[in-house]
């Protein structure tokens, strides 16, 4: 019941205009000293902005190796950004600069907790689109942490 309330909440809440965009991801993982790996994809999306956040939606591209799920990025105005996967994997991750976040990853073979200690975070995103800055390490089931740099960049479509 309560589920109910708050999914009306959302639905009924005012949103400034949603807008639509493209959105450009640019990833790379290293570990162990290791070359980098890179990943690049394009994605259609929808930005709209609520009383003190962004958010961000959209597709994962094939290339991400999650195209059946979809993302929804949080950027709050405090500087701190929560990300949302739903599909075949399962997931919400938060990065705060300096602070370490437990995620909990449910994957059809089972649940991982993965570690996430963010390094950066900046956030430069209007109504006419912008970007994205993430540097962070995972950690997996307490395996080899795994260094990431995300950028993303939004434009109007």
């Amino acid at each position: 019941m309560k589920k109910d309330i708050k999914k009306k909440e959302i639905l009924n809440s005012k949103f400034d205009e949603i807008k639509e965009v493209t959105v450009r991801i640019k990833s790379e993982q290293s570990e162990h000293g290791e070359k980098p790996t890179r990943i690049e994809q394009i994605s259609e999306g929808k930005l709209f902005k609520t009383a003190d956040e962004w958010n961000l939606t959209y597709k994962e591209a094939q290339e991400s190796g999650l195209d059946e799920s979809f993302t929804t990025i949080h950027m709050y105005t405090n500087g701190m950004v929560a990300m949302d996967r739903i599909g075949v994997n399962q997931m919400k991750m938060e990065f705060v600069e300096g602070k370490k976040h437990i995620a909990r990853m449910e994957t059809p073979h089972g649940a991982l907790d993965i570690g996430i200690l963010t390094n950066h975070v900046k956030i430069d995103i209007t109504e006419n689109g912008g970007h994205l800055a993430l540097s962070y390490i995972i950690n997996v089931n307490d395996d080899y942490p795994v260094q990431t740099k995300m950028t993303m960049r939004v434009t109007p479509r």
